[in-house]
């Protein structure tokens, strides 16, 4: 799907991983995609087919205009363990696209005004946890931690989308 021409119609199935207002990630055996549509409500975890145009946004694959024709039980496919550099590098810019992805032992570098977190590896890479606001007092700026969360861009840049809960305080002393 990523290969075919934009305004293609077609068909993609996958687990979905990341639901947020009409935008929809889902991942199988092969990567992850974005569908877009006005009316789409599916449950996290939950194995669907959906039909619509190859398109893209600000420089994000996704299926526009999609819908939803079939829904079955699944299970989210496990997160590719990496690191911020090889999530960041232009040679890898859409691989890891759409997938769940965990990255250890990276900094709470900071919180934009919307409360937004942005992690950084210490070696001048930083990366925006796009609607992720986790408490400041738990995850105060300069605190290491490990994340779950859905592999995104937008207008080439990398970012991360997901839940709250993808945070987890790294343990002093634990190795990542």
């Amino acid at each position: 799907v990523m290969a075919m021409a934009e305004g293609t119609e077609t068909k993609v199935a996958g687990v979905v991983n990341w639901v947020r207002n009409n935008n929809v990630f889902i991942q199988d055996a092969t990567g992850g995609f974005l569908l877009y549509g006005t009316d789409l409500k599916p449950e996290i975890g939950k194995k669907i087919v959906a039909k619509g145009k190859r398109g893209s946004f600000n420089g994000s694959p996704q299926l526009s205009d999609a819908v939803i024709e079939s829904t079955e039980a699944g299970s989210l496919i496990d997160p590719v363990v990496t690191d911020l550099a090889t999530l960041c590098g232009d040679s890898t810019a859409l691989k890891y696209f759409g997938q769940r992805v965990k990255v250890l032992g990276v900094f709470i570098e900071k919180y934009d005004e919307y409360g937004n977190a942005y992690l950084t590896d210490g070696a001048g890479l930083s990366v925006k946890c796009h609607y992720m606001t986790p408490d400041s007092t738990t995850y105060p700026a300069g605190k290491k931690v490990s994340l779950t969360a859905v592999a995104s861009q937008y207008k080439d840049t990398f970012q991360f989308q997901g839940d709250v809960a993808g945070f987890e305080a790294v343990v002093a002393g634990k190795k990542d």
